[in-house]
């Protein structure tokens, strides 16, 4: 039986900062690097036959550490993107929950409904994640 492996990428000063990142291309930074590299020697004994990653520089810098100890090669996916977080992107998180107060609030309440002002609702974005994680799925069991 097959097994699937979901692994965060690491730090960003994004990250660090809590600034919405969304789809906007950050880089690891030191730490994050750090990171990966730990979670890569995790992953050293355990096997791997195929490495998917997300096209942002932050996923896959992390994918391509854990390629290196796994001596293979990340596969770009462009469907396993962030969420668009609209004209929170960049925004520190204090500044958006002052500015945008109740929406913000609502926001954390029920992401499912609820969006970021310029964004797509987090619902179309999660059935949307459904068909994207399903046709991906497809695609590399077709690859293995």
């Amino acid at each position: 039986m097959a097994k699937l492996y979901l692994v965060r990428h690491g730090e960003t000063d994004f990250n660090k900062t809590l600034r919405f990142q969304g789809q906007t291309d950050v880089p690891l930074n030191e730490k994050g690097k750090e990171q990966a590299q730990k979670m890569a020697t995790y992953f050293r004994n355990i096997p791997l036959t195929a490495i998917y990653s997300s096209s942002l520089q932050r996923a896959y810098s992390t994918a391509e550490i854990l390629g290196s100890v796994k001596n293979l090669a990340p596969v770009r996916v462009d469907s396993f993107r962030e969420i668009n977080f609209g004209q929170w992107e960049g925004g520190h998180s204090t500044v958006i929950k002052e500015q945008y107060g109740s929406v913000w609030e609502d926001f954390f309440k029920n992401p499912a409904i609820v969006k970021a002002p310029g964004a797509r609702a987090w619902g179309t974005c999660k059935t949307g994640l459904s068909r994207r994680c399903k046709r991906s799925w497809l695609l590399t069991r077709k690859e293995t």
